[in-house]
Order: C-alpha cells, then structure tokens, then sequence
C-alpha cells in the first residue's frame, strides 16, 4: 500500500479512498446503473492503490444505484486480494442483489452486508493485518 497521505482517486461512477494502509472505501454515485466497465476502472484503481497486496473494502452502493446483470457477473469472475469486504446498502433491492452476489461469489474472505458506512468501517477495522 501507498505509504504517504492516505489516496482519493475519483472515477467515472466512484469515488476511491484509502483511509489507512489495509482500508479502502469504495463509494458508487447516486442514481446510477453500475457497469462491468465501471467495476473494471475500480478494479484497477484498487489494484494500483494497494500495489496488488491484501486490503479490506468496503463498497457502497449509492442510493438508488443498481447493478446491471452484466456488471453482476464481472464481479462474480473478479479476484480481488480482500483480508475482508464490506457492502454498504440503502435500500431493499440493493440487499436483494447484495444477498444474489454473496450466493453465488466464492467466500474466499469474510463479507457482509450493512446500512452505514460507519458501521462497515467499524467491522473491516476488527481484521487483523495480514
């Protein structure tokens, strides 16, 4: 990870933020639908962040964002190095597609669903540094 002042890297639909060496916030546009390009240019911004090492994320949908059925499936192949990976909902069919993707995602790291960004934050600091 970048060891200097913590990173803000801004993307077409997100906004990227390391909050500590390990920690990522990755936080979608309101209003948007969210496509495999879109998850892509993340893909790589976190990549280039944390120099391809094990990191915690927190991802956060945006209200009244959704993903698209083609952007669902990018995210299932995806490979990220998470320690741990946090999804931040605001509404009932953002937890449906949430809890869709956490069935058929491999659980290669712990993941779960919260309504805040403080309370995803508060869980992803509880993992120890690998």
């Amino acid at each position: 990870m970048v060891d200097s002042v913590p990173a803000i890297i801004r993307t077409n639909k997100a906004v990227i933020e390391q909050i500590d060496h390990q920690l990522l916030y990755v936080k979608y546009h309101d209003n948007i639908v969210i496509e495999p390009e879109d998850l892509e240019e993340a893909y790589l911004v976190i990549l280039h962040i944390t120099n391809e090492q094990p990191f915690k994320v927190a991802s956060d949908l945006g209200r009244d964002t959704t993903i698209s059925s083609a952007a669902r499936k990018r995210a299932e192949e995806l490979k990220i190095n998470a320690i741990a990976e946090a999804i931040v909902f605001h509404s009932l069919a953002q937890r449906l597609l949430v809890k869709f993707y956490w069935m058929f995602r491999s659980k290669e790291h712990p993941i779960k669903v919260f309504q805040s960004k403080d309370e995803a934050l508060l869980w992803l600091k509880n993992f120890e540094k690998s």
